[in-house]
This record gives C-alpha cells, structure tokens and sequence, in this order.
C-alpha cells in the first residue's frame, strides 16, 4: 500500500519525474539530514579558539620581533669586516688574578717590544719641566734624566718646618705638633746660631724623652751649628716635637723636615 508522501509524489502526465528519480532525491536529503555529506555554512562570525590570532596578541608578537631586530642590528654594528668589536667595561669577580703577561720573564732577554713600565725623559736645568702637572692628584708620568736614572726626591710630598728668632730661654717649646694616627715627624736640619757671648745648649724631646741632642755651643757671640741627617731622624709615631735652650740669649733656630708614614 503506497506511503503518504508516495501519494503526494505520483503525478500522471509524461514530464513527471519518475518513482525511482524521487527515490534517489529522497536518500539524498536523509543523507544531509545525517550530516554524511560535506555542507556548506555561512556565517558572519565564529568564536576563536584560545590562543589564536587576535589583535592583542600580533601587537605582542609586534613589540617582540621590534626587541629582536634592534638586538640584531646592535650586534650588526659591532662586527668589523669578519670580526667582533667589544669595549670590556668590566670584568667578573674571580679568585684568579688577571694579569696582562708579556714575552720576556725577569732576568731573561728582551725579545721583540716587550711592555714596559716607563718614565718621561727631561733636563736637569732651569727650565719647567715637561712632566709637571697642573693639581694636586692628577695623574702624572714617572721622570727620569736621559739616561733613564729616575728623579727622587728624599722624604714624602708633606714637609713641615720651625723657625725661632729671639733672647727668649725655649722650655719644651713646640716644633711641629703630632702628625696623627699611623704617621711620624722625621727631622732632615737643624741650624742654630748665638748672637751673645754666652754659652748656650740646645735639645729636642718627644714627651720627656730627649731625641736629639743636648748640642753645646761655647759663649761666643755667633756660634752655631748646622746639621743634616742623611738619614731622616725619625720620631715616635704621632708624637710632637719640642726644644728647650739654657740660655736666655739672642739667638735663631730652623728645623725643617717631613710627614710619612711609619
């Protein structure tokens, strides 16, 4: 007994599609309806998946390879020919020293143009000299005559002096007072000289103790004495420097030296 919808389908006249046409028409549309075929869809927008393209994240990825193109044009710019350009601007902390070592050893024969520690060559005249810098703490150049023989100078770079001219008796009078902790007075002259016929004795002391002298000079008017230590004399560390005279006579005292330390 024919369906309902075969009922609808059948048609009488010649152009009618044929039972078998309708048929195929008819597992066509229940394949579709069974989504075995491939369909077509439209559709103005569709929700992304996480972590696909969007704005956000190509403006990421922007900034990123923006980082990644000045690093590599900054190493572009140290590259000289086929070589790295590099300024060391420091170095690691490390246990081993770093040490610049050059083609000759101690006591062996300079080969080739070894380093060297070096000074500056100048005259021994009354011209300045060319290594005389302009303050204090600057950086300066070792001076040496032209035979290499280094100019010294004997004492450190803080010198210190004493001058005494009266009829006055001197008990224990300061010289030059305590330098500090960790530094010392050193005495390079003594000159003193009498303007009275009266004999007269002269000495130094640190605290009670006499360091240098008693020196006595005989009453003569203009007696005197002048001494200099090749060796500094050297006094106790921070300790000032006094004199004492026994005589209440004309007279004239200069002592000079320096501070170091020791």
């Amino acid at each position: 007994m024919p369906t309902r919808i075969e009922e609808r389908l059948r048609v009488t006249d010649a152009s009618a599609a044929s039972e078998s046409t309708l048929a195929s028409v008819l597992t066509e549309l229940q394949a579709k309806a069974d989504l075995a075929e491939t369909q077509p869809v439209s559709a103005v927008s569709l929700p992304l998946p996480s972590g696909a393209s969007t704005s956000a994240n190509q403006s990421t990825a922007n900034t990123a390879l923006a980082a990644i193109q000045t690093a590599v044009e900054l190493l572009d710019n140290t590259v000289g020919g086929t070589e790295l350009q590099v300024d060391v601007l420091t170095l690691p902390a490390s246990t081993n020293t770093l040490e610049v070592v050059g083609d000759a050893a101690h006591d062996a024969g300079a080969a080739g143009n070894p380093v060297l520690v070096c000074g500056i060559a100048q005259d021994w005249d009354t011209t300045a000299p060319p290594n005389r810098v302009s303050a204090e703490a600057d950086a300066t150049r070792i001076a040496t005559d032209r035979d290499g023989a280094v100019f010294a100078r004997l004492g450190g770079p803080q010198y210190w002096d004493y001058h005494e001219n009266s009829s006055s008796a001197l008990t224990d009078t300061q010289v030059e007072a305590a330098p500090g902790v960790g530094l010392s007075l050193y005495v390079t002259d003594i000159v003193v000289s009498t303007g009275a016929a009266t004999a007269l004795n002269i000495f130094f002391e640190e605290g009670v103790t006499t360091v240098l002298g008693p020196w006595y000079l005989e009453a003569v008017a203009g007696r005197g004495l002048a001494i200099h230590f090749a060796t500094p004399k050297k006094i106790t560390a921070n300790t000032a420097l006094t004199v004492t005279t026994s005589a209440a006579i004309a007279h004239s005292i200069d002592v000079t030296g320096f501070v170091a330390q020791g």
